[in-house]
């Protein structure tokens, strides 16, 4: 036998009892739709979820862009592209299997901007700070999850307040 072979034969007879395989953890939740929205003085980007996933980010530059995490959940959404047409400020959408168990989503922008991370029950909201006053149509792909909530905007049916209802017209009897 060669030396190099002799020498993990050796190594695995030695380590094989105590060997141990790590387990993988299977995501338990899932990436169900994604959302750029219009907001008041913000552009809002509604991740869908299910199960429980804890969510992380972070902000790169070159180009600017903003990466959230999201452990606990795999990718649940069909191959598709963003169309790419900007929405205040926002250039580009891409999402991913990053790991096993970890759903990766990156939204690009045309420059550093404010940006707030926040959590609704089956959402991930990321509000983004415009320009006051930019509208723009909204982009959706995928399912929303049950009881998720919508973001604000125009995109969302307007509340309307109920109405008086006159008291019936009484007349003073003339006497």
């Amino acid at each position: 036998m060669k030396p190099v072979l002799a020498v993990i034969v050796a190594a695995v007879v030695a380590i094989g009892p105590s060997a141990h395989a790590t387990p993988v953890r299977a995501a338990e939740g899932a990436v169900t739709s994604l959302s750029v929205v219009p907001s008041s003085g913000h552009a809002e980007m509604v991740v869908g979820v299910t199960g429980g996933v804890t969510v992380s980010e972070f902000a790169l530059t070159g180009p600017n862009r903003i990466v959230i995490d999201i452990d606990g959940a795999s990718m649940g959404l069909p191959s598709s592209r963003y169309d790419r047409t900007p929405r205040a400020g926002i250039t580009d959408v891409r999402y991913s299997q990053f790991k096993r168990g970890t759903a990766r989503v990156v939204v690009y922008l045309d420059r550093a901007r404010e940006y707030k991370v926040w959590r609704t029950e089956g959402e991930i909201h990321v509000t983004i700070t415009t320009e006051p006053g930019a509208q723009f149509a909204a982009w959706r792909l995928g399912t929303p999850s049950a009881g998720a909530s919508l973001a604000s905007g125009p995109e969302r049916p307007p509340v309307v307040a109920p109405t008086a209802t006159p008291a019936p017209a009484t007349s003073a009897a003339a006497s």
